[in-house]
């Protein structure tokens, strides 16, 4: 049987991905892979989805404000967000489920009547949202929910999500290599001294259809945020869903677009999305706190510009359109 198997199926509101290359492989081994992969993503997505009913966290929003158990995959996730709530300086928040609904994501996407296309314009910050957050008890791996509020896992479940798949399979000595990619948050990972990279064409955050680079990467995760993707009209508005938690509303940082390279697709997600959400301040926060950490984005003017490029032996950066790095004029 051929050593490299792709396995394609979808999950989480999304494309799932996995291309597996094997020292030696048979059918019955790769359709086991194949098998457990489905499966995690889709225990996952019962985990952390707010679009199903049953899901531990659409339990836990309804909790009314009282101590809860979580299972070990909710407590880990939600205390990753924590930390990164604080490395972010709050700008990373995931208690920010009022905010979407009264914006109208209140549903799946794909289900959302009235989707906006990427050349309107979007709604301008308003006032900030007042609300409490978040309490764990590490101890007993607990959690209550302070005050009106709700939890939105959104991109950090998916990326979470990838990063555990990949360690799995990274401990399987019949393995070689491994990509996984759900929907844009990708990791990969190579023996040592196997040679191998791969390559991620990075779309157009106007179309999808034109290409404005491609990254490779020899391992590691890259992850892309935009506010073009998931738009909708309401009140004769347009929203989208990143929503800056200073202001309750729609981020308007003049970036639309962040592809964010690094070691880990968490952390690669939540700066794309910081990037999107805050602009230069968020910029300067991935160059603070990230420093293994490139990006390649989009201001809503259509300049590209690139934050990094000092990683070559990890990630090449092939641009298709005029760039400049930033502290360049634009």
């Amino acid at each position: 049987m051929d050593r490299l198997t792709h396995i394609a199926f979808s999950a989480m509101n999304t494309d799932v991905e996995a291309q597996l290359e094997y020292d030696e492989c048979s059918s019955a081994l790769a359709e086991r892979d194949a098998g457990i992969l489905q499966g995690w993503f889709r225990d996952c997505e019962e985990t952390f989805s707010r679009f199903r009913a049953n899901s531990e966290l659409s339990m836990f929003n309804s909790s009314q404000g009282k101590l809860v158990l979580l299972s070990d995959r909710l407590f880990e996730l939600l205390s990753l967000s924590e930390h990164y709530r604080a490395a972010t300086n709050g700008l990373f928040q995931i208690c920010i489920l009022p905010e979407l609904l009264a914006a109208g994501y209140d549903r799946s996407f794909e289900l959302i009547v009235g989707k906006a296309g990427s050349g309107d314009k979007a709604v301008a910050p308003g006032k900030a949202s007042a609300r409490s957050g978040l309490e764990l008890h590490p101890s007993m791996e607990a959690g209550r929910l302070i005050g009106e509020t709700g939890i939105d896992l959104g991109g950090i479940a998916k990326s979470w999500t990838v990063l555990q798949a990949g360690e799995w399979l990274k401990g399987k000595s019949y393995l070689k290599a491994a990509l996984v990619n759900a929907g844009g948050d990708a990791f990969y990972w190579r023996r040592e001294g196997h040679d191998g990279k791969v390559a991620f064409a990075i779309s157009s955050p106007w179309d999808g259809k034109d290409d404005i680079g491609m990254l490779k990467l020899h391992g590691g995760a890259v992850a892309t945020s935009s506010v073009l993707g998931r738009r909708w009209s309401k009140s004769n508005a347009v929203r989208h869903h990143l929503i800056d938690p200073r202001t309750g509303e729609s981020s308007s940082s003049g970036i639309v677009q962040a592809t964010v390279a690094g070691s880990d697709p968490v952390a690669c997600e939540i700066w794309a999305k910081i990037i999107c959400i805050a602009g230069k301040e968020g910029l300067a926060l991935m160059e603070e706190q990230a420093p293994g950490y490139e990006a390649l984005f989009v201001w809503e003017d259509g300049t590209a510009q690139l934050l990094g490029s000092k990683h070559e032996e990890r990630m090449e950066w092939q641009l298709c359109t005029a760039t400049n790095n930033v502290g360049e004029e634009r």
